[in-house]
């Protein structure tokens, strides 16, 4: 549109009077049509209410358009994770955008600084280590110069996440992100924590390689507001949204009501102290959101009601105030450790409102595994752990704020290098003529077995294995030692084990 217009109303609503408000600015009541000439370029937004005599408002309805002077810009549609715990991965995904787009750009941290040059890259990653709620935005430019701008709101709350495994954990006053460069959630994650060319900035920030950048904040950002003005003899109402809160304990239930126009959202937030946290965000007139209580301490909390239009917040207004219970804290998993030919395998119970499991091994030869897995998951294998290797397994559940429950642990002993009988009866010695002997080697080779009565080999045997494999070894007794081999002797066992110094066992035969 050019920057003449007109705009007009068809009266179904047979007002007595109108008010009419042009790009955020309220003008006298009026009839239609109304001519606007020589707007600004730029977006505008036309708003019409209809009063009656008494001057309730008896509907209204709003168009917006934007002047410019050249090309058509492009159409930017923005697409940002919710919610998410500090130092998890946000994401900002533009690629439902439509036009000749020839480069994206993203404010990742809400100043209005669009820091983040991705080129033809429409994704963006971003970790925040600091609770809080971040206005983030999206820029698109056409091949022809055109620009469009598009807004997303991140809440930033609950227990920090841990970092992947090899990536640094970040500051809680820092703020960092990249271009995706199409990897994968994990992938993008690390590459964010561990960009190879960060710049360390104050408040003013800086452009780096492969859109890379870090921000430190050393003071709290000015708040800014944008709103529409309304005529003074005609005032917005006093209250947009009104709630109850009903429920106990964790889990809470909000009814709510809510004037809202055409364009506009309201997001209902959980606040207190060091608790910011989404409860759920909706464009209908009422309904009903089941919750659960962000993790944090106890005490007074409330919920705040966030109006926004055309993504841009134009009011805020608490509509419940409760008290928060202590923090839940969950159960212990059951869990149960067994050693297999691959190594040493855990399996646990699930935990009713587990979010994820964290797994804690310590092995005795001094390897340390820690490990977060889904929910869904409830086995993991550790190979490379063999049965001459001790190890104690912790299992913890986390709550949805990633808060660890109580722990779970499992103690597996590592299996002596060699085990026999420390009695045997001597009828049963002569009817099967064997002398069972496990031998766990300490070394590829061959673990062999003698036995002696009074000085006198009575029985011989060996078996092959591979380094922390148990093997048994099956002493065969002599015809002569079946026979020379009385009650009440002591038979010494002399095992081989590859890797170690000779063992000496005694048994005694019954």
């Amino acid at each position: 549109m050019d920057r003449g217009g007109s705009r007009s109303y068809d009266g179904s609503v047979s007002p007595t009077r109108r008010a009419w408000l042009r790009a955020r600015r309220p003008s006298a009541a009026g009839t239609s049509p109304v001519t606007y000439t020589g707007l600004a370029l730029g977006p505008h937004r036309f708003l019409v209410r209809a009063y009656d005599q008494r001057g309730t408002a008896l509907g209204s309805d709003a168009r917006s358009w934007t002047v410019v002077s050249g090309p058509a810009p492009p159409t930017l549609r923005l697409a940002a994770t919710q919610q998410v715990a500090p130092g998890g991965l946000a994401t900002l995904d533009a690629s439902g955008s439509t036009g000749d787009i020839v480069s994206f750009a993203f404010d990742l941290d809400g100043n209005g600084s669009f820091e983040t040059k991705c080129e033809q890259d429409a994704k963006a990653g971003a970790v925040y280590g600091k609770p809080g709620t971040y206005a983030v935005g999206a820029m698109a430019v056409s091949s022809q110069g055109a620009t469009s701008f598009a807004k997303a709101t991140i809440f930033v709350s609950g227990s920090p996440a841990p970092p992947p495994s090899g990536s640094p954990a970040i500051p809680a006053d820092v703020t960092v992100g990249a271009c995706s460069q199409n990897l994968a959630p994990l992938d993008l994650l690390a590459l964010v924590l561990t960009c190879p060319k960060i710049v360390a900035l104050g408040i003013a920030e800086a452009v780096a390689a492969k859109g890379c950048f870090k921000h430190t904040a050393v003071e709290k950002p000015e708040k800014r507001e944008l709103y529409v003005a309304e005529p003074q003899a005609f005032p917005l109402p006093a209250r947009i949204v009104s709630a109850r809160l009903a429920g106990s304990g964790h889990e809470r239930v909000l009814r709510y009501t809510a004037m809202l126009e055409k364009g506009q959202r309201v997001s209902f937030v959980e606040r207190g102290r060091g608790v910011e946290s989404l409860v759920g965000s909706t464009t209908s007139a009422s309904g009903t959101i089941r919750f659960t209580l962000a993790d944090g301490r106890a005490g007074a909390r409330r919920i705040d009601a966030i109006v926004e239009s055309s993504g841009i917040p134009i009011r805020t207004e608490t509509v419940a105030r409760f008290r928060s219970p202590a923090p839940l804290v969950l159960p212990a998993p059951r869990v149960v450790t067994s050693r297999t030919a691959r190594g040493l395998s855990v399996r646990w119970g699930a935990v009713r409102g587990a979010s994820a499991y964290r797994l804690r091994i310590a092995l005795g030869d001094g390897r340390l595994t820690t490990r977060v897995l889904k929910q869904s998951r409830r086995s993991l294998l550790v190979t490379g752990v063999n049965a001459r290797t001790s190890a104690v397994v912790t299992v913890r559940a986390l709550g949805p704020s990633f808060r660890a429950g109580r722990p779970a642990q499992s103690r597996i002993a590592a299996r002596p290098s060699v085990s026999a009988p420390t009695a045997i009866g001597l009828t049963s010695l002569r009817r099967t003529r064997t002398l069972v002997v496990t031998c766990v080697l300490g070394a590829d080779g061959v673990c062999s077995a003698r036995a002696t009565v009074r000085g006198r080999v009575v029985a011989t045997g060996s078996a092959r294995g591979a380094y922390g494999r148990a093997v048994s070894i099956r002493a065969r007794l002599t015809a002569s030692g079946a026979s020379f081999v009385r009650a009440r002797d002591t038979l010494v066992l002399t095992v081989a084990v590859p890797g170690e110094a000779p063992r000496v066992i005694r048994t005694r035969i019954r």
